[in-house]
């Protein structure tokens, strides 16, 4: 594949992801608001950070397969997510990779800004990843409720959700957008004429 059909199928399935996630959106602050409609929306917001976060390690395995990254094999196997191991038999056989949300994240930001040559960095001591965290606990307790307190949704929860989902765009968007002012540059560089030196 392509890097240019990879980026179209991130593009892609991120825009049903954000859609989804934008419609729950509107059922939570809608008039006729409901319990369901906010934990659908948490769900809604981590479905489309970790589909982004899988497609940004795609894309830093298809620039690996074009000599971009110099990532090490154990970085490639990270990109794959999977997990080698030996069945009853002595086979290899090859599983998928669980991987904590906060150390993946950090991961493919900065696979993905290696893969593409920028100097990006995921900025952890912001509000925007102390929110991330939080809301982290917040959908892994509707997720996996214990008694039925767990199912509620604050409003301040909700909107630490909110603020998580609008971070995490953001920051997938200064990525992109460094990657695309230096294709720019490169182009600008391409582009411009050469001189012709005078035969004397």
């Amino acid at each position: 594949m392509t890097l240019r059909e990879q980026f179209e199928k991130l593009i892609a399935m991120e825009k049903v992801l954000t859609q989804d996630m934008l419609e729950c959106g509107e059922l939570v602050n809608g008039e006729s608001k409901t319990d369901s409609a906010a934990r659908s929306f948490v769900r809604a917001v981590f479905a489309m950070i970790e589909g982004s976060i899988f497609n940004l390690k795609q894309m830093a395995l298809n620039l690996s397969a074009h000599g971009r990254g110099s990532f090490s094999k154990a970085e490639l196997v990270m990109l794959e997510e999977v997990s080698y191991d030996l069945d009853s038999k002595g086979g290899a056989i090859t599983q998928t990779k669980f991987m904590k949300l906060p150390a993946n994240i950090r991961f493919a930001f900065d696979a993905a800004a290696r893969g593409f040559g920028v100097t990006y960095k995921l900025e952890v001591g912001s509000s925007g990843w102390a929110n991330f965290r939080e809301s982290i606990d917040i959908r892994n307790r509707i997720t996996h409720p214990k008694k039925i307190d767990d199912l509620e949704l604050s409003d301040t929860e909700v909107q630490k959700v909110v603020d998580t989902g609008t971070w995490f765009l953001e920051c997938q968007r200064e990525l992109f957008q460094q990657f695309v002012n230096k294709m720019q540059r490169l182009k600008d560089l391409l582009d411009k004429p050469k001189d012709i030196p005078s035969s004397s």
